[in-house]
């Protein structure tokens, strides 16, 4: 929602101007570190998987990375500046907080259409996997037709996916 100016919002020096002008860099800085980590997460995810989940050169985790930290050395700068209570008044007003927060939450929509691609992905290549389309082929052909006709050591999809390609 968007943030408006107060009467006092031009007092630098009223503690409640500076509370309110923390809170919208802190929800800023909060924000952007906690994308980072999901991101690095992805990155790191799509690296240790064993399989390459993308048809291209370039994991898009790892081009939006370089748009979120282009964004946040921009902010990084910009709070580098504010230095003074007046300087951080200034730089985090709530025009100014709104067209930071509109670029963040422009980041925020493209980190979720890029997370929904991405368990699309993570999925197909899971259950294309050749071992674990046999084991289920063999498993079929002996008549077991889902989890709860499997002997009871072997009731569990972790434990059915580690079989691989052993039964049958």
């Amino acid at each position: 929602m968007p943030e408006v100016v107060s009467s006092t919002e031009e007092n630098f020096r009223d503690n409640s101007v500076k509370t309110a002008v923390q809170e919208r860099k802190d929800k800023l800085v909060g924000l952007i570190g906690k994308m980072s980590q999901e991101v690095q997460g992805k990155i790191d995810e799509a690296k240790t998987c064993g399989q390459s989940f993308y048809d291209t050169d370039r994991n898009p985790w790892v081009v939006f990375q370089e748009k979120l930290q282009t964004f946040e050395t921009a902010f990084n700068e910009i709070k580098e500046k504010s230095n003074t209570p007046k300087l951080m008044v200034t730089a985090f007003s709530p025009e100014k907080y709104n067209n930071l927060a509109k670029q963040l939450n422009s980041l925020v929509d493209e980190f979720q259409q890029l997370d929904r691609d991405h368990q699309i992905i993570k999925l197909r290549t899971y259950l294309s996997q050749l071992d674990i389309l046999a084991t289920w082929k063999a498993l079929q052909d002996q008549g077991i037709r889902g989890l709860s006709a499997l002997p009871e050591a072997e009731k569990s999809l972790k434990k059915l996916f580690e079989m691989g390609g052993k039964r049958g």
